[in-house]
């Protein structure tokens, strides 16, 4: 089953409600890169961030660390200088 995500690009935010809503709706690939499923307006209003990109990928709940990153810079093509 594929699921459409948007790979986004979190600016830091110290609004600590802001974080918890991101923690909770996103997962964490690195650096400031997170995997979003669903409308922006869904994200809390103290999240500033930039979509990256909008790919349909296969489930990757069972991904976590180096596989999580690696899956994201090929679906989205993203170079690994960026993934810090």
């Amino acid at each position: 089953m594929e699921f459409l995500v948007k790979l986004i690009d979190v600016q830091e935010t110290e609004n600590e409600g802001a974080r918890q809503d991101l923690q909770s709706n996103c997962t964490h690939v690195a650096a400031s890169f997170w995997l979003f499923e669903g409308e922006e307006y869904a994200l809390n209003d103290g999240i500033n961030f930039s979509v990256v990109g909008e790919q349909a990928i296969e489930g990757y709940g069972d991904l976590s660390g180096s596989k999580l990153k690696k899956m994201v810079m090929e679906v989205f093509n993203i170079d690994k200088c960026f993934m810090g």
